[in-house]
């Protein structure tokens, strides 16, 4: 099912050796709804990321859909993407908003110092992660939905829900204080429903 009105993050997969596969499974995902994406690809180069970053961002926008590149700010510089997503690890070397307030600013937050930290940053987006346990991050500590509603409701950032969830958490996501709904497996190459 076609839902515009949702707001899901897809967080892509690591890229693995097909492109035009890749782009095919990301379109499918963008024609299903998607409106923002974080381009993440921890295994490849520079250089093959901005190969990727390319493409990926110009597909993105065909869809009027916006993309974040996950990675050093100075990734901006090299591509029209719409913003940059930070961990909470890279947020952490700022004082201040590191990028221009015409370009989105997410950052991953694991804990409310970590969120609070984002807001010092004037972030646009804060991803708060895990809700529950996902193979991709096996050493994180799940929160769960009770702590997750504290941390929404104590900022004014929007917050996106992000650890073991797929669209049929979206509700509750809301219910519990999210923005929308943020994932890498569940929103990559799946129609919604």
């Amino acid at each position: 099912m076609h839902n515009d009105t949702r707001n899901y993050y897809l967080i892509t997969p690591d890229f693995e050796s097909n492109l035009s596969r890749y782009l095919f499974e990301l379109e499918n995902s963008l024609k299903h709804g998607i409106k923002l994406v974080q381009l993440r690809s921890k295994n490849l180069s520079l250089d093959d990321y901005l190969t990727l970053a390319h493409s990926a961002v110009e597909l993105i926008h065909h869809y009027n859909a916006k993309v974040l590149l996950n990675g050093s700010i100075d990734l901006l510089s090299h591509t029209n993407a719409d913003g940059i997503h930070l961990p909470s690890f890279e947020a952490e070397k700022y004082s201040c908003r590191p990028i221009s307030h015409e370009k989105l600013l997410s950052i991953s937050c694991h804990n409310k110092s970590q969120l609070q930290h984002a807001e010092r940053l004037s972030a646009d987006i804060a991803i708060v992660c895990p809700i529950f346990k996902t193979p991709s991050s096996p050493k994180g500590i799940p929160m769960g939905w009770e702590t997750f509603s504290n941390y929404a409701h104590s900022t004014h950032l929007n917050v996106y829900a992000l650890g073991g969830l797929d669209a049929s958490h979206y509700s509750k996501a809301m219910e519990r204080g999210a923005y929308g709904l943020a994932a890498k497996r569940a929103l990559w190459n799946i129609p919604l429903c």
